[in-house]
């Protein structure tokens, strides 16, 4: 392949819509990232702040909370698990923003704040791991297809 050849094919994307196609492909894992090993597992937000220390669980909430067998160490945002499960990705020039369709948000982000979405500079260095065989099939999808 000619030098100028795969200049022009390099230039059919940008940046950005590469990285976007890439973590559309990857969606749900990077919704994950937030839900699962942020909210639940560690209770904490995108600033890495535990969410109980914005307004922790009160004690009918712990009882009910251990009678289900979920934790009552932490505030981890799922009940019923709607909230979690209607996670959703915007996807912007040079960012991603998490969002959730489940009627609950409206109580939830007031109460304990935006920064339940997002991730942290862990979840980030995860997801740039997770973007890297993802990101290297796609270019080579342009450069020999």
């Amino acid at each position: 392949m000619k030098l100028d050849a795969l200049e022009q094919k390099l230039k059919t994307f940008t940046m950005d819509e590469l990285l976007n196609s890439a973590i559309r492909d990857i969606e749900q894992e990077v919704i994950n990232l937030n839900t699962e090993d942020q909210l639940y597992d560690k209770g904490i937000n995108a600033d890495g702040i535990e969410i109980m220390s914005y307004k922790p669980y009160s004690p009918m909430t712990v009882q009910y909370k251990m009678r289900k067998g979920q934790p009552a160490d932490r505030v981890t945002l799922e009940d019923t698990g709607k909230f979690h499960d209607l996670f959703y990705i915007i996807y912007r020039t040079n960012s991603i923003e998490f969002k959730s369709s489940d009627k609950k948000t409206l109580t939830l982000i007031p109460k304990y704040g935006l920064q339940v979405y997002g991730l942290t500079e862990d979840s980030i260095a995860k997801l740039r791991e997770m973007l890297k065989p993802v990101l290297l099939r796609k270019i080579r999808n342009v450069i020999w297809t």
